[in-house]
């Protein structure tokens, strides 16, 4: 969520830091804005899609999805 909208297309790096196993890592990715809508009133609900990824954030990503 945030609070303004971005335009559809939008190339940007996207930082995430989820805990895997108790334990904090940091994901760096390219990305591309594919949707930006508003919702309600806690801003807008931004989906990305991954254009660059190397190979050890790929697999932290694969290790979150399991």
């Amino acid at each position: 969520m945030l609070p303004e909208q971005l335009r559809v297309g939008l190339q940007c790096k996207i930082a995430l830091e989820p805990q895997i196993n108790g334990r904090g890592c940091r994901i760096v990715a390219s990305a591309k804005v594919v949707y930006s809508v508003l919702s309600g009133s806690d801003g807008f609900r931004i989906g990305f899609q991954f254009t660059q990824l190397d190979a050890e954030n790929n697999r932290t990503l694969a290790t979150l999805m399991i």
